[in-house]
Order: structure tokens, then sequence, then C-alpha cells
């Protein structure tokens, strides 16, 4: 009998522990909803202090100085466009690059008969 007792013992110490990971797991995703509340918050709050900046309302400095940062950002991203749609149509050549498409002025790979981004025809060099 006292096989039967430890393997008893055994099995009901496993299913504790079981339980006590299934309770942990639970309450995991509930911090993790949580935490994806407050995310979600914060993200509002931004929204509301960009549309104020935006609307040229007073914010305090720190506030503004983060909405400038903001503003700076979206400043950079469009001229970063702007210089990829001047490449894609040709208008700006890399004659740094030794290996450059014709077409687009992106560097090419030795050996590559066409681009890879507009498909011209490269010429190779003797």
């Amino acid at each position: 009998m006292d096989i039967i007792d430890k393997l008893s013992s055994f099995a009901k110490d496993a299913m504790d522990k079981t339980s006590d990971l299934l309770d942990i797991t639970g309450l995991k995703a509930k911090i993790t909803s949580e935490e994806t509340k407050i995310s979600i918050s914060k993200g509002k709050i931004g929204e509301h202090y960009w549309k104020k900046f935006q609307t040229g309302a007073e914010l305090d400095e720190e506030a503004a100085a983060l909405c400038a940062e903001i503003k700076n950002s979206f400043t950079a991203i469009e001229e970063y466009k702007a210089e990829i749609e001047k490449i894609k149509a040709g208008q700006v050549k890399n004659p740094e690059v030794a290996n450059a498409c014709p077409s687009c002025g992106l560097p090419v790979a030795e050996g590559v008969k066409f681009c890879s981004e507009c498909g011209a025809k490269i010429e190779q060099k003797l």
C-alpha cells in the first residue's frame, strides 16, 4: 500500500501544480490585457495633444516640444519620400557608384543585365 499512497500523493501534487500554473497563466493574460489598455490610453492622450498642437492651441512646454519633434519627423519623412521618388524617376544619378543603372541611378551588382528597381537594361563595361 505504501507505493499506492506515494503515487496518489504524487498525482495530487501534480494536479495542484497544474492548477497553480493555470491560475498564473490566467493572471498573466489579465495583466497583458491591462497593459494593452494602458498603451491604447497613452496613444489617445498623444492624439489629443497632437490635435491641439495642430490647431494652434497653447500647450505646456514639454507637450509642445514633443509635438514639435513629431512635426520635424513628419517633415523629414516627406523629404525622404521625395528623394526616393527623384531616384526612382531618374532625376538623381549617383556618379560615385561604379555600377549604377543608367536609368534610375541605383547601384547594381556586377554582371547584372537588368536593373532590379526599374528594369532598364544594364550595359556591361568592358
